[in-house]
C-alpha cells in the first residue's frame, strides 16, 4: 500500500514520493509528521512527529530538521530561498527569533515588519535564493549588494534591505550551514541626507489660521515645533503632562502606530518648558487630566497622517521652502542654540541621547547674526578709537 503525502514544499498534494525529495510532511490525527530521506543514501527513513498541530509551523520545523541533518553529514543542500522563508514572522520558531532570544536581544515590530517585507520584495526573487546555502560565496553576496546598489543607488533603503540578507546569512553560519561568513566586512554605505531646517519668520507665516483647515492640527504642529517634540510625542501628550503653574511640559510617554503607546526614543522622559504664549491658545481647552490635548474622538489620539498632510498643505500654502513635520525640532532647537541658550539644557529638554545627535540637529547656517554683528560693530569702534589714540602721539 502506497502512502500518499499531504505535502512538500514545491509537491502537490497526493504526489507519490520520489528519491528526488529530501521529506514529506502528513498528518496522522492533529499531528503532523514528517519522513526526511538521508542525505547521502537518500533512503527514507521512518516517520517522525513534529509535535505540531499547525502545518506552516510543521513545515518550518522539517526545514529546520532537515537543515540540521544536512549539516550533521557534512552537506547542504538547502536553497537559500527555502530557508529564509520563514525568517522575521515572529512565530515560535523562526529561525532569527530563536537567535535574538537566545542572545537575550529583542527585534521590534517596525522592525520585523521592514525585514519581511523587505524579504518578500527583494531578497527571495532575487536570483541569490535558488543558490544552495552551502554553495554561497562572498563573490555572490557582494553581486547581490551590487544589483541593489544598481536599482536603488547608495541608499537607506539600500543598506536597509541588506541587513535581513546579513542576518539570514549569519543564522545560517551560526547553525552550522555555511563553513565561513561570505557577508563579512560587506555593507551598503550611504550619505546620510541631512533633515531641513527653515527660519523663525517662515514658520511664523506657516502658523497663519487661515493656512490651516483643521485648528486642531495647527495647534498640533505649533506645540511640536514649541515644545521640541516628536511627532508621537505631542499625539500622547495628556492634560495632566501641561503644568502652567511651572511653566513645564512632561515628555513621559509616545505613540508609534505600529507599537501603540510607549516611553520616549532613547526610554527618556523629561521636562520641558511650557510657554505662556503656547498656555495662552491651549489652556482655555483644557479637558480632562487623563484626556489627551489633541485627540479626534475621546480616547483616540489624532492621526499622524492627517496631521503630516495638513503640515505639507500649510506649507504649500505659506510659499515657504520645503519643510517636514520633524524640521520644526532642527528649526528651534537652532533658533535657541543661536540665542545662546545653553547646549546642555537643550539637549535634556529636547531628548537627545548624545552631542553627536544634537549636532544633527544643528543648523549654524540659520543662525541669526545680528547680536554678534552689534558686538562685532561695538568691539571694532574700541579698538579703532584706541588705534586713533595711538597715531595722533608722537
Amino acid at each position: 500500500m502506497s502512502i500518499l503525502f499531504l505535502d512538500k514544499i514545491g509537491q502537490k498534494v497526493g504526489q507519490k514520493t520520489s528519491v528526488q525529495d529530501d521529506y514529506y510532511i502528513f498528518p496522522v490525527g492533529n499531528v503532523y509528521y514528517v519522513k526526511f530521506r538521508d542525505p547521502v543514501t537518500r533512503k527514507l527513513n521512518s516517520k517522525k512527529t513534529t509535535g505540531l498541530r499547525s502545518k506552516t509551523l510543521a513545515k518550518q520545523w522539517a526545514r529546520e530538521e532537515w537543515s540540521r541533518r544536512c549539516a550533521l553529514a557534512g552537506t547542504s543542500d538547502t536553497l537559500l530561498g527555502d530557508y529564509a522563508a520563514f525568517f522575521f514572522t515572529g512565530l515560535e520558531n523562526d529561525p532569527y527569533e530563536l537567535r535574538i532570544k537566545a542572545e537575550n536581544r529583542k527585534i521590534g515590530v517596525r522592525t520585523r515588519r521592514w525585514y519581511r517585507s523587505d524579504l518578500e520584495d527583494y531578497i527571495l526573487p532575487d536570483p541569490i535564493c535558488q543558490k544552495s546555502i552551502a554553495l554561497i560565496t562572498r563573490v555572490d553576496s557582494i553581486d547581490f549588494r551590487d544589483r541593489l546598489i544598481a536599482q536603488h543607488g547608495f541608499t537607506r533603503k539600500a543598506k536597509r534591505i541588506f541587513q535581513p540578507y546579513k542576518n539570514i546569512i549569519h543564522t545560517a553560519l551560526e547553525k552550522g550551514l555555511i563553513n565561513t561568513d561570505p557577508v563579512i566586512r560587506l555593507d551598503v554605505s550611504y550619505t546620510k541626507q541631512k533633515r531641513t531646517a527653515t527660519t523663525i519668520d517662515n514658520i511664523n507665516a506657516l502658523m497663519k489660521p487661515e493656512y490651516w483647515d483643521n485648528q486642531t492640527l495647527r495647534l498640533a504642529a505649533l506645540t511640536t515645533g514649541m515644545l521640541g517634540l516628536r511627532a508621537g510625542e505631542t499625539r500622547a501628550i495628556r492634560w495632566k503632562d501641561l503644568l502652567p503653574e511651572t511653566n513645564a511640559a512632561l515628555v513621559v510617554r509616545n505613540i508609534i502606530d505600529t507599537e501603540g503607546e510607549k516611553l520616549p526614543k532613547w526610554d527618556k522622559k523629561r521636562s520641558t518648558i511650557y510657554p505662556k504664549k503656547l498656555q495662552e491658545l491651549l489652556e482655555p481647552l483644557r479637558g480632562d487630566p487623563e484626556d489627551r490635548v489633541f485627540e479626534i474622538t475621546p480616547n483616540h489620539p489624532i492621526s499622524y497622517k492627517a496631521l503630516r498632510l495638513a503640515f505639507n498643505k500649510a506649507v504649500k500654502k505659506a510659499g515657504i521652502p520645503k519643510i517636514t513635520l520633524h524640521g520644526l525640532r532642527h528649526s528651534i532647537q537652532t533658533a535657541l542654540r543661536g540665542e545662546g541658550v545653553n547646549r546642555e539644557l537643550l539637549r535634556a529638554t529636547f531628548g537627545w541621547a548624545s552631542e553627536d545627535v544634537q549636532d544633527e540637529y544643528t543648523h549654524p547656517e540659520l543662525y541669526n547674526l545680528s547680536p554678534q554683528l552689534e558686538a562685532t560693530d561695538k568691539l571694532f569702534d574700541t579698538i579703532t578709537n584706541k588705534k586713533g589714540a595711538t597715531h595722533g602721539k608722537k
